[in-house]
């Protein structure tokens, strides 16, 4: 596994990077709550995911015959991992501000039906 190896080693340490970029520029954009820009990266993410994936599942199988890339194996898959507790992190405070922002809309409506229900049917305050 001497030289075709070597491209796709550096191409799946480029996608890793990248991607634990992305996802902390995600992060930052859903604290600021910038939608817009996180809904682009979400496309982006998309894309650089499945890349990666179809990599490293290629790396996989040229490199499950032999051991002598295993260190590198290693320092891949912590780094997928690494990856991967950011995205649930992302996760996570998405689903906070959905959470924040349904309550906050449950609060609204139910206002909004208290003032409804002020007058009875007749027209009458009840």
């Amino acid at each position: 596994m001497a030289d075709s190896a070597i491209p796709d080693i550096r191409s799946l340490s480029i996608l890793i990077e990248s991607l634990k970029t992305l996802l902390d520029e995600e992060f930052l954009h859903l604290g600021s709550k910038d939608l817009d820009t996180v809904e682009s990266i979400q496309e982006r993410k998309m894309s650089l995911m499945e890349e990666l994936g179809n990599l490293w599942s290629s790396y996989l199988e040229a490199s499950s015959s032999s051991n002598e890339n295993l260190p590198v194996k290693k320092e891949f898959q912590s780094k997928l991992i690494d990856c991967r507790d950011k995205h649930i992190r992302n996760d996570l405070l998405l689903k906070k501000q959905l959470e924040i922002t349904k309550n906050l809309i449950q609060v609204i409506t139910n206002r909004s039906n208290d003032q409804v229900n002020i007058y009875n049917r007749l027209g009458r305050i009840s």
